[in-house]
């Protein structure tokens, strides 16, 4: 077979599902690096992708240190990849040394890599680096999307953390992240079954607020209303942000 005929093989073969095996992504790996001249880096990448697909990240991991090995260019898609199977993995830490690595080589990464990395610190538990690496990521002006509050939000009400949840999502909600119902609901649902007062920490006014947003925006406006009331009780007001809810709620019931 001819080169051109050799890559075209591999290709369909990731394309359709032909790499079920982790021997098959490696064995067409050492067929694509016996080839003089080499293959292009995309076509490594379109392996490296197949590879992962069927989460063979050890696999993938060992093709990107061989490549790296012989030079073959090491670009965004290259080290996201990598990044993405080390967080798979559970092996966070080597994640962020390839992230510093590409910050020095002048490749910047994407919010879905950084999110990627993100997610991999919050599944090893290492809640309080992942927080970190939010506040960096704002500080480097990557945007935060609604994916990235989502992970936060969900690993921090695992851990019984309700209230940083919070706080969180306030900060958040602040900077430009918009709530959406998944995200309140997992502060509804900890709340409910930990119980603030529980943790220590009795519910106060931003509390209330997320809450009563959330139930909003879920579409329970009695149960929002009773809340409303029990915050009143209490001696806390709503914020801007809640009364703008508030209102636009009142205004559809008008119209309805």
């Amino acid at each position: 077979m001819t080169q051109s005929q050799v890559l075209e093989f591999v290709r369909n073969q990731c394309k359709n599902g032909g790499l079920a095996k982790a021997d098959d992504a490696l064995h067409y790996f050492k067929v694509m690096i016996r080839l003089n001249p080499l293959p292009s880096t995309p076509i490594f990448i379109q392996l490296l992708g197949a590879a992962v697909r069927m989460k063979h990240y050890a696999i993938a991991i060992h093709m990107i240190e061989r490549m790296d090995s012989m030079a073959i260019s090491r670009n965004l898609y290259v080290l996201s990849i990598l990044i993405n199977c080390l967080s798979h993995m559970k092996m966070s830490d080597p994640g962020f040394s390839v992230l510093t690595k590409m910050f020095k080589l002048g490749v910047e990464p994407s919010v879905v890599t950084l999110n990627t990395l993100l997610n991999g610190l919050c599944e090893e538990g290492k809640t309080a680096r992942a927080l970190t690496l939010v506040e960096e990521m704002w500080g480097k002006g990557f945007k935060v999307d609604d994916f990235t509050c989502g992970v936060m939000v969900k690993r921090l009400c695992r851990s019984g953390n309700t209230s940083t949840a919070v706080r969180f999502m306030r900060d958040m909600e602040e900077k430009g992240c918009e709530l959406n119902v998944v995200m309140c609901s997992t502060i509804i649902d900890s709340y409910c079954k930990e119980g603030l007062a529980a943790q220590g920490c009795p519910p106060n006014g931003v509390m209330y607020g997320i809450i009563i947003r959330a139930l909003l925006e879920d579409g329970q406006k009695a149960r929002a209303m009773l809340l409303l009331g029990e915050m009143v009780e209490k001696g806390f007001s709503e914020d801007a942000s809640t009364a703008k809810f508030l209102g636009a709620s009142a205004n559809s019931t008008l119209e309805s």
